[in-house]
């Protein structure tokens, strides 16, 4: 991710905010290893898909989560 911040300290900001926290976050990812996905969950995201992924995937991911809420 460009910038100073990582994915996951992004993550980990939203999930720390009280005005943010209930917001769901899909970690899109090159990085597949099962320490990364860890690392990503433990973040707070709540889905993690590693590339390539296909677009029929990451709506049924969204759609799921939809549902959770």
């Amino acid at each position: 991710m460009p910038g100073t911040l990582s994915g996951l300290q992004v993550c980990q900001l939203i999930k720390d905010s009280d005005d943010l926290r209930d917001t769901q976050v899909i970690m899109l990812t090159a990085r597949g290893s099962a320490d990364d996905r860890q690392a990503g969950l433990n973040a707070g995201a709540d889905e993690y898909l590693v590339k390539p992924f296909s677009t029929l995937k990451l709506l049924e991911v969204i759609e799921s989560l939809e549902r959770s809420i």
